[in-house]
């Protein structure tokens, strides 16, 4: 896709931001005048499908960039996120690890209006890190509320979803 706006799209300038320098979009543009890119920390660059490094520290990236008029006003910002995941991320990792030793087979992850986007990308992580080994839904709210919902496994013999 990149490819193709570069080369359809003359006078327009483009901005990467990215984690991987020997990356496909790192090497088309790199020697344009046209582009810009930025490349972090080889650290975020995960190499695997899941991208949860990439992605938390691109997003912060691209905040940042957005506020260079005036980076004053967004450092108190991320300075709260920084200390927000500091004190989550620690009980997340027990909580996760708790759960994983459970053996759980299917997830369902819920969330509707500003939370949709924070379920589906769970659920497709879930399903990635698993390899598929557990299965993943996502619902709205009201629906799930209003069921009825059933899942089919081998492995479990009752009537219960």
């Amino acid at each position: 896709m990149l490819e193709r706006a570069l080369a359809e799209r003359n006078g327009i300038a483009h901005f990467l931001v990215t984690c991987d320098a020997d990356g496909r979009m790192s090497k088309a543009v790199r020697a344009r005048e046209d582009c810009l890119s930025i490349v972090l920390d080889d650290t975020t660059n995960d190499r695997g499908l899941a991208m949860t490094s990439s992605f938390t520290n691109m997003v912060p990236a691209g905040q940042i960039l957005a506020h260079t008029g005036n980076l004053g006003d967004y450092e108190p910002i991320l300075r709260a996120l920084a200390s927000a995941a500091e004190a989550f991320l620690p009980k997340a990792a027990a909580l996760a690890s708790e759960l994983a030793r459970t053996g759980f087979k299917r997830a369902c992850f819920v969330g509707s209006g500003l939370l949709v986007g924070a379920a589906l990308e769970s659920s497709l992580k879930l399903l990635e890190l698993t390899a598929g080994r557990v299965q993943t839904i996502t619902q709205p709210t009201l629906p799930l509320r209003h069921g009825p919902m059933a899942a089919l496994d081998r492995g479990i013999r009752s009537s219960s979803a």
